[in-house]
């Protein structure tokens, strides 16, 4: 299960997270088997963040941040 607390907005000031815009918004969502092998597999880059000196990720930090922890914007799929 991965959990949906916030949501990220682009307003003229820059990212900022908020909360989901009702509160039926913030919830858990079921992932499949393969998925959270992947996410896993992910996570151990944190060996990778020790060697470069980086440091471990903390408990809240993003799952797939810009590499100085900023959060991507949100249309930056698309934009790509």
């Amino acid at each position: 299960m991965v959990g949906v607390e916030r949501s990220l907005e682009e307003t003229a000031g820059g990212l900022r997270f908020k909360p989901p815009k009702t509160r039926h918004r913030r919830r858990a969502i079921s992932l499949p088997a393969n998925v959270v092998e992947m996410l896993r597999a992910h996570g151990r880059q944190a060996d990778l963040r020790m060697a470069l000196g980086i440091g471990r990720p903390a408990p809240g930090d993003l799952v797939f941040p810009l590499l100085d922890g900023a959060p991507y914007p949100p249309d930056k799929l698309s934009r790509d």
